[in-house]
């Protein structure tokens, strides 16, 4: 009981804690002009540009693209049916699917700018960065539903890891690519934190906790 609670108090300050970061970052697109950090941030990564690194987040960066959330969601789901974690099945769904609602519509909504001469071309809007909002949502849910349940210590701390590594990697891959400002990414990472930790506490509330 004493380490369910603790669960939902550690998931609802990464809830806040997501939500703050959002609004934030909002509150900083929405006023039109580029702030000096994202400015610095930009010349830091334009700094570092090789033509390896750049074949190499090219790639990076379409591996968490609409096309691969869509296929590793296929995976996933057809992992949870064969072990008919049905509860687990609507978690995930929901919260990927909300995820890329959101992020799609509230980039309608800012109407941000993307940076100027980025290495791919692009049309839509900036805020929030779908690519880090669809990282962290995957990497949490995934956490959530797998990686938390394996009982072997070493691979847990090891996958658990590679969660926390992989949107930051996306996310570093955006800005390098000059595809983003960094609060695009910085915002990204809050909008997905706080999606699929508030999904986890909703299916919790409903009774739906991704077990079943």
């Amino acid at each position: 009981m004493q380490s369910e609670i603790h669960r939902k108090k550690v998931l609802l300050f990464l809830n806040l804690t997501g939500l703050a970061l959002f609004l934030s970052m909002a509150s900083t697109a929405l006023q039109g002009k580029v702030p000096s950090f994202d400015k610095v941030a930009a010349a830091s990564f334009a700094s570092l540009h090789t033509p390896f690194l750049d074949r190499f987040f090219v790639v990076t960066t379409h591996l968490n693209g609409m096309l691969a959330v869509l296929l590793v969601s296929i995976a996933v789901s057809m992992l949870l049916i064969g072990k008919r974690r049905w509860k687990a099945l609507k978690l995930y769904l929901f919260t990927i699917i909300t995820a890329a609602m959101v992020a799609s519509l509230l980039k309608l909504f800012i109407c941000r700018e993307r940076p100027k001469e980025g290495l791919l071309d692009l049309s839509s809007y900036a805020f929030p960065s779908w690519h880090a909002t669809l990282s962290a949502t995957l990497a949490l849910i995934v956490y959530t539903l797998f990686v938390s349940k394996i009982r072997n210590g070493a691979a847990r701390i090891f996958f658990g890891l590679f969660l926390l590594f992989w949107p930051m990697l996306i996310g570093f891959s955006r800005i390098y690519l000059n595809l983003h400002w960094s609060s695009d990414v910085l915002g990204g990472w809050g909008l997905g934190l706080f999606i699929a930790t508030g999904s986890v506490l909703l299916f919790d509330i409903s009774g739906d906790n991704g077990d079943g």
